[in-house]
């Protein structure tokens, strides 16, 4: 077996964003992204007009990046912007930070949830790093009801600290998933 590793040089770096806009505009036509520069807008002045201040454009990969406090705890939203719809996402819970032997209850008490609760979804990265919920918004949905799906998120946090994780996590466990400074805008897409 050959040895993988490798370096990138700035160019190279450069290259491969070209690329990647190249073939974003290939997936996209010029109506589709019209109407996802006016989502854009739409969305922060949504956020705005929720009183959220703190956020983060970023108009190339069509995200609204959106830190917020519950209780104690520190979260960060992703909101991903199409032409129909706004996908929203939020890290809930590090999965190495509970027991290996509690996974399959926690699993299961989520699964639950998705089907008991309206407008709540739990899921789990690819990778099997962390608990996230998520929320999908039609694009064309007025300002209340943007705010209440979007809210479904921080509802989402609250049930699985009150309902799923005080019963299963250790409350030591439950820790912020945004964490100033460090490198929190990674998202599963």
């Amino acid at each position: 077996m050959g040895d993988y590793t490798f370096t990138e040089k700035q160019e190279d770096l450069q290259t491969n964003e070209e690329q990647i806009n190249l073939e974003y505009n290939k997936l996209t036509d010029e109506e589709e992204r019209i109407k996802i520069k006016s989502n854009m807008a739409k969305a922060h002045a949504y956020l705005k007009a929720m009183g959220i201040e703190d956020l983060e454009i970023d108009s190339r990969k069509n995200i609204i990046i959106v830190p917020f406090e519950y209780e104690d705890l520190q979260f960060l939203s992703h909101i991903i912007v199409g032409g129909d719809w706004y996908i929203v996402k939020a890290s809930i819970l590090e999965l190495e930070s509970i027991p290996k032997q509690l996974s399959a209850q926690i699993f299961f008490e989520l699964l639950k949830a998705n089907f008991i609760l309206n407008n709540v979804v739990y899921s789990i990265d690819p990778e099997a790093k962390s608990i996230w919920t998520e929320a999908d918004i039609p694009a064309d949905l007025d300002f209340e009801h943007f705010k209440l799906q979007y809210l479904s998120i921080v509802f989402a946090i609250d049930f699985f600290i009150k309902n799923i994780a005080k019963q299963l996590v250790p409350s030591s466990k439950i820790q912020s998933t945004f964490r100033p400074g460090k490198d929190d805008h990674q998202l599963y897409i």
